[in-house]
């Protein structure tokens, strides 16, 4: 088994799990404010900014502990020690679409809400209107 201190797969992955926390920290507070709150759009952005690099931090992660099982012997890392690995890279890849999913569905419920009040006003204009002309009309 490879050195752990020296092991660049797991520097890396202490990275990303860092990452991971602060970002679940930042989803706290953002469900902690109301949808309105400029704060909360905020972080919707910093989150999804972070999450789509990590997205391609893991997939690179990925890609090395994959390039390293066709060569276990050449590393030093058991078959227990890969699956490990992929383990631990396919929670977290489910950690960071968790936390995407849930930006992006209650930003659309927040759109759906702007949308919904904006056609009712968009209604309510066209029947006004409406009923001037035929006044007009009469």
């Amino acid at each position: 088994m490879a050195n752990l201190s020296q092991d660049p797969f797991y520097i890396v992955r202490q990275e990303i799990q860092e990452t991971v926390n602060e970002l679940q920290s930042k989803m706290s507070r953002f469900h902690g404010l109301t949808a309105a709150n400029p704060e909360r759009k905020a972080i919707a952005n910093v989150v999804t900014d972070a999450c789509e690099s990590l997205k391609w931090q893991v997939n690179e992660l990925e890609n090395a502990v994959n390039r390293a099982a066709e060569q276990v012997q050449r590393f030093g890392l058991t078959p227990e020690e890969i699956a490990s690995r992929r383990k631990w890279i396919s929670s977290t890849r489910r950690q960071v679409e968790g936390m995407l999913d849930t930006i992006k569905t209650a930003t659309a419920a927040k759109i759906n809400q702007q949308e919904s009040k904006l056609h009712k006003q968009n209604e309510g204009f066209l029947q006004d209107e409406g009923s001037k002309q035929q006044l007009v009309l009469k």
